[in-house]
């Protein structure tokens, strides 16, 4: 199990080792006495033996529209807007990421892109 830092009063931990892309696919969200389980696609969905699930603009969609209706209401911060500044930032280099993969035709396929293909101007690991 690997423990994931959040800020809030919930624990989060991967639940399985990393696989395709060095990521985890499978997470526990503890709140409280119940617990939530999140599997995300493992492998390309083409392949034999992947997993589905969900992906990451999946969530980052939920977070958005979460974070936008709380600035249509009485919840409405800069701390929010911020938040929803950089998620909306963050799906779009996502979208850039599929255009890319689409464009090389390996949308779909467990084929890695190189990074200064899809975003030059961002490291691949923060340093």
């Amino acid at each position: 199990m690997h423990a994931i830092a959040t800020v809030s009063m919930n624990t989060v931990a991967a639940i399985d080792e990393p696989g395709p892309g060095n990521m985890h696919h499978a997470f526990e969200i503890q709140h409280g006495a119940s617990s939530t389980k999140l599997q995300f696609q493992k492998g390309a969905r083409a392949d034999a033996g992947s997993t589905p699930g969900v992906m990451m603009d999946d969530l980052l969609a939920i977070v958005q529209d979460c974070l936008s209706r709380a600035q249509e209401g009485p919840f409405n911060c800069t701390d929010n807007a911020q938040a929803l500044l950089h998620v909306k930032g963050a799906r779009m280099y996502l979208a850039r990421r599929v255009a890319a993969r689409m464009a090389a035709g390996v949308l779909g396929k467990s084929v890695p892109l190189e990074s200064a293909e899809v975003a030059p101007e961002f490291p691949t690991r923060p340093e």
